[in-house]
């Protein structure tokens, strides 16, 4: 079952441990062993979601270093 974004960024909570979720047209293959670089700092990728039938992606991301 796949968690809300809600209860994904209240999981040990937002501020505490750096999570962002980004949304985005479709694009490429994202996977999980990817990392995003965003405002100065890098992302692991968690979860990919599709957001309807190809309309946008979720990405969960959690901080590299551990903090937002």
């Amino acid at each position: 079952m796949e968690r809300s974004t809600a209860e994904f960024l209240e999981d040990g909570g937002a501020a505490d441990n750096g999570t962002i979720v980004f949304r985005t047209r479709p694009f490429g293959d994202l996977t999980t062993a990817d990392r995003i670089a965003f405002q100065g700092a890098l992302w692991n990728v968690r979860e990919v979601r599709l957001i309807g039938r190809r309309e946008g992606l979720e990405i969960r991301c959690v901080n590299v270093n551990g903090a937002g």
